[in-house]
């Protein structure tokens, strides 16, 4: 039976390492083998290349500028006249299109006054919410379209004829956009 023995030593002795049985030459575990090998290469390697496109993420994110996130909510709904509207922050209300940017507050956050949707009128709106007139400086509102009113004041927006035109394979994801036959006016 092997014990543990402990021999006393005198002070300023120095240690003898052969007769302890220890080669400061060779690993103490001899089954284990070094870092060198193919195996550790290959993750160094690897740990370089990833913070390597971590910083080149970073630094074109830095050169360029971050992208805008996308506002993600969707404004569209239905108001009671069934005419597209804006939908404010709460999801409960549903606003016609000529409450926006009418220098009054209708949403409870103020979204429909934000400089966001009035800061370039008629671009910055929802484009489902616009009704181009024949005159192509002109617009007005799309539940101002059939009101008995000339807002575009060329009678386009109170005409009796118009085209629902929405081409699916230019874009599936736009909503239906309201645009004028050009052969008939009546106000």
């Amino acid at each position: 039976m092997w014990t543990n023995r402990v021999f006393p030593q005198s002070q300023g002795a120095d240690v003898d390492l052969v007769s302890t049985g220890l080669d400061l030459h060779t690993p103490l575990d001899s089954n284990k083998k070094g870092c060198p090998t193919g195996r550790c290469v290959l993750i160094i390697f690897l740990v370089f290349v990833i913070v390597g496109a971590i910083a080149t993420a970073i630094s074109l994110g830095i050169l360029f500028g971050i992208p805008a996130k996308p506002n993600s909510l969707s404004r569209a709904c239905k108001t009671f006249s069934t005419y597209n509207g804006f939908l404010c922050d709460d999801r409960a209300t549903c606003l016609s299109a000529s409450l926006l940017c009418d220098g009054k507050t209708d949403c409870s956050n103020g979204e429909d006054e934000s400089k966001e949707y009035c800061g370039n009128l008629p671009i910055s709106l929802p484009q489902e919410l616009v009704f181009k007139c024949a005159n192509t400086k002109s617009w007005t509102y799309i539940n101002k379209v059939c009101d008995s009113r000339n807002d575009c004041g060329d009678c386009s927006d109170e005409s009796d004829r118009f085209i629902f035109k929405h081409d699916a394979s230019e874009a599936p994801d736009k909503p239906l956009t309201v645009t004028l036959a050009m052969s008939l006016f009546s106000c």
